[in-house]
């Protein structure tokens, strides 16, 4: 083989010069095919092809090799990521469901209803709180809602009419009543004694005034729906507490188990626990944590098929990679002893040359288009993942914002119906020409809209759960921003409003807006308390008591005649009323160390006090 030289072409391509041919002729060229056997150069020659034929296979192996292993990384990082969203997904799923039920127990745990019947029991009560559970159960979608008295004994249940009632049945065994005894709140996932299915029973213990146990408030919640999801899943998916126990899972039999620790990435063998349900060498374990009582959720899924297709592909594509550079080596290795042998087609050689370079561009910019569309195809799936993040995410601010929505719609509803009010008004002014008051009414319905627009904004926003926003302030000045939105219904029902100012410059630090939604509701009652009267009357009084700033809304109303339920959410006197406004108040004002109280009023009506501490100038 002779020297090969590169030298650069002119116009900036690449052409191979042989350092030196020498001339043979047709006849010496025959001759010397016809003494090749006899040639002591044809040993070195074959010996030659042997090496070329050694090296090539290494090259084609250690390609492959290479090929295989980066398709093999690739599909494992590919199918890692898409597991752990999938697992995210999952355990927020699982986190709401747990979130949500939690909350009922603590709720019901407040009623009056349920003191009063474990208190002094009896079947007109029992009767009441079996229907309220039932339609609790049905509205929540728990499994079962039930009361159990200090002896263990259940008193009311939501499946009474079934065969299956709880009502009478002996529970001072179960874990989650002795706890919940002792400790207040408990949990416990077991499978039911009556209805022999499992689930998570979550308990609450109602007290008397004096902290002595009456007995405790059950919710059982089943995972059945979350269960179904998990099976359509292509991997087996588990959820277990922080001892390692599998209570939620997409396979049956694995119910109560221990896992014990999993870490999270390839396993070389499955978990003892799940060795009869993962029969696959190489298993993907994804874990990822539940906020609510210290659960975790994990997914395990065989890598096997996944691999062995990726590996596939790898060896395909190295291979003919290997077998399309070798045969470039192998043609280029043939137009050089071509050109060796005949000095003569050195110009020719030449011009075919560049034409294979010129292919060889060709294919280059193939294979850079080829390239760059992959790119393009992985910046797709990469965007895809981002999109499917943002959902995940979404959804978790979704099911906040649902628990909340019921506030927000309540404390908006006010300035909107003074806006109305305001509206209606400005027609019939307008309709007199009085333009002046006109122009004051938008001026006052502009203030309105700036106050809507903030507390949509705090709608929008409340997904982060900022806290609010105290600030110094002088008390009268939210009660007389309270009373501007209301005062288009006090003049509708012609009452007669009476202000006391002696403490309205003393100063509380609260958020304004917040106080004044307050006032607002409790000023909105007192309307809704006297509007029908011949002479209905309201009094707001601001006084300073040692450290403590009082407004004081009187009435001549009928007064409240159920002062039990007066601050619990959802009941409401009226019939169109949410059931939410004082209960609201009192956890605003609370927020500011400040208290909302009702009493009767000396003079007939209702009486509702606004405490705020004072603060020092």
């Amino acid at each position: 083989m002779h020297n090969v030289r590169l030298l650069a072409h002119p116009l900036g391509r690449i052409v191979r010069k042989p350092a030196h041919i020498p001339f043979q002729s047709a006849e010496r060229l025959g001759g010397a095919s016809s003494n090749r056997a006899t040639d002591p150069q044809s040993g070195q020659i074959w010996l030659g092809r042997v090496a070329v034929f050694l090296v090539a296979t290494a090259a084609v192996l250690t390609s492959a090799w290479l090929s295989q292993s980066w398709f093999a990384s690739a599909a494992l990082a590919k199918l890692q990521q898409s597991s752990s969203f999938a697992i995210a997904g999952n355990a927020a799923a699982l986190q709401t469901k747990l979130q949500k039920f939690r909350l009922v127990p603590v709720a019901l745990s407040t009623d009056p209803e349920l003191r009063l019947a474990l208190e002094a029991p009896n079947e007109a009560l029992r009767t009441s709180l079996n229907q309220r559970f039932e339609e609790i159960a049905a509205a929540s979608g728990a499994a079962a809602v039930y009361l159990i008295d200090d002896d263990g004994v259940a008193f009311a249940a939501s499946n009474f009419r079934t065969e299956r009632s709880f009502v009478g049945q002996d529970y001072s065994f179960r874990s989650y009543f002795q706890q919940a005894l002792e400790n207040r709140d408990a949990e416990e996932f077991a499978v039911g004694t009556i209805s022999g299915e499992p689930g998570l029973y979550l308990s609450r213990s109602i007290s008397t005034a004096h902290n002595a146990p009456l007995g405790v408030i059950v919710v059982k919640l089943q995972f059945d729906d979350i269960e179904a999801n998990w099976r359509k899943q292509n991997r087996l998916i588990i959820a277990s507490t922080s001892d390692g126990k599998i209570m939620v899972t997409s396979r049956e039999e694995l119910r109560f188990q221990n896992l014990g620790p999993i870490e999270p990435g390839v396993l070389e063998t499955p978990p003892p626990a799940l060795s009869a349900q993962l029969d696959d060498s190489e298993i993907l374990a994804t874990v990822h944590a539940v906020s609510e009582g210290g659960w975790s959720i994990a997914s395990f899924e065989p890598l096997r098929p996944a691999l062995a297709t990726a590996r596939v592909s790898g060896l395909m594509t190295g291979a003919s990679l290997s077998a399309l550079l070798l045969g470039g080596l192998a043609l280029l290795r043939y137009r050089i002893v071509q050109s060796a042998r005949r000095e003569e087609e050195i110009a020719a050689y030449h011009t075919h040359l560049e034409v294979e370079v010129a292919d060889r561009t060709r294919e280059l910019r193939n294979s850079n288009a080829q390239l760059t569309e992959e790119i393009s195809k992985r910046e797709s799936a990469q965007a895809e993942l981002r999109v499917m993040h943002d959902e995940i995410t979404q959804l978790n601010r979704l099911a906040i914002l649902g628990q909340l929505s019921a506030k927000f719609a309540h404390e908006i509803n006010q300035p909107l119906t003074a806006m109305r009010n305001y509206v209606d008004s400005s027609i019939k002014l307008l309709n007199r020409g009085d333009k002046e008051l006109v122009a004051s009414n938008l001026k006052t319905m502009s203030s309105l809209m700036l106050r809507a627009r903030r507390i949509s904004d705090e709608l929008r926003e409340f997904s982060r759960r900022r806290p609010p926003l105290p600030a110094e302030l002088p008390v009268g000045k939210a009660i007389d921003g309270a009373l501007l939105i209301a005062a288009h219904a006090l003049k509708a029902a012609s009452i007669k409003l009476e202000r006391n100012r002696e403490a309205d410059e003393e100063l509380v630090r609260v958020d304004q807006i917040r106080l004044e939604q307050v006032v607002l509701n409790v000023v909105q009652n007192a309307i809704d308390a006297v509007n029908v009267l011949p002479n209905p009357r309201i009094r707001i009084s601001t006084t300073l008591e040692h450290d403590t700033v009082r407004i004081s809304t009187m009435d001549n109303g009928p007064g409240v005649e159920n002062v039990d339920d007066l601050f619990i959410p959802f009941r409401s006197g009226k019939t169109s009323g949410l059931g939410l406004g004082l209960s609201i108040s009192k956890e605003i004002l609370s927020d500011f160390g400040g208290e909302l109280s009702y009493s009767p009023n000396p003079e007939g009506g209702a009486r509702f006090d606004i405490e705020l501490p004072r603060n020092p100038r």
